[in-house]
This record gives structure tokens, sequence and C-alpha cells, in this order.
């Protein structure tokens, strides 16, 4: 029997609206931490945009979460987008 399995991924700004909404951290207040415009921000929560090393890295020293978990969630999500 053939079973076929439909893989969900999530882009990486899924888990950090979550985690920015748990934390009361406004988009502003978090792009500014960032070095980055609240464009940017927006489009990286929104999965519009991909989520690069340099991003990365300032995830891993903003969240303590390594960079290659955050470079492994978008790896994952552009592969199901595909």
């Amino acid at each position: 029997m053939d079973k076929s399995t439909n893989a969900v991924a999530y882009a990486p700004g899924y888990y950090i609206r979550d985690i920015l909404t748990t934390l009361n951290i406004s988009y502003s207040d978090f792009a500014q931490k960032m070095d980055m415009n609240l464009d940017e921000v927006t489009q990286l929560i929104l999965g519009e945009c991909e989520l690069t090393e340099e991003i990365a890295k300032k995830l891993e020293a903003f969240f303590h979460v390594e960079a290659s978990r955050w470079l492994t969630l978008e790896k994952q999500y552009r592969m199901t987008k595909k």
C-alpha cells in the first residue's frame, strides 16, 4: 500500500509572531531591536521574504534559538511551497 503524506511547514515568521505575541513585543519594537525596518519585519512574519543567514543570526541573538534552526525552518517552508 502506498501512502502519501502532505507535509506542512510554516514560515519562520509564524513562530516569530507567536513568540512576539507571547512576550507582548510589538513589531516596531522588534524591528528596532533587530536593526530592521517595520516593512522587512512584516514581510518576514508573513513569509513573503526569505529568511537569510544574517537575519537568522540576529534571531539567534534575540531569541536564543540557533541560527541553523531558523534556517532549517525556512528551507522546509520554501520546499513545501514548491
